[in-house]
């Protein structure tokens, strides 16, 4: 009997200690859906529409941005720099064309999850939305060497 008794404290105590170990999340709360004071379908499709128009600008904005910045390094330097920028444009219009590429081909497959109804294109836009989100912190954490380096 004791050696239960002692199995059940141990197994308690090492609950206890898993537990405990647990990271505490304050940011665990959802955020608000900007879309969901819609009313209609139609009206979830046109913010979500409007939502990834604005997020898609923002990201087409800012490659274009790093697309200067590397452009103007590319000039002011001479040599093996000029070289090394010029790859570095390369790399920049490559990975943006797959990415947009990638970004198109899931948020379709995204959407094809919901076909006939009325929510796909939401889903499809809502993924758009996210991606370019994703894309712009991408972006931000390669090139923004170029950006602070005016």
């Amino acid at each position: 009997m004791t050696s239960a008794w002692r199995l059940g404290v141990i197994i308690l105590l090492l609950a206890t200690a898993a537990w405990s170990q647990q990271p505490i999340d304050k940011k665990s709360v959802t955020p608000a859906d900007p879309c969901g004071n819609a009313g209609t379908q139609m009206d979830i499709g046109n913010c979500q529409d409007a939502l990834a128009k604005k997020t898609d600008a923002t990201m087409a904005a800012l490659y274009q941005q790093i697309q200067t910045a590397v452009e103007t390094q590319m000039f002011k330097n001479k040599g093996e720099m000029k070289t090394h920028e010029a790859v570095v444009l390369e790399k920049l219009k490559t990975t943006q064309l797959l990415w947009t590429v990638y970004r198109d081909a899931q948020c379709e497959a995204a959407e094809y999850q919901y076909d006939g109804g009325t929510i796909a294109p939401s889903m499809g836009l809502e993924c758009k939305r996210v991606h370019a989100g994703e894309r712009i912190k991408e972006l931000h954490h390669i090139y923004d060497s170029y950006l602070t380096s005016k």
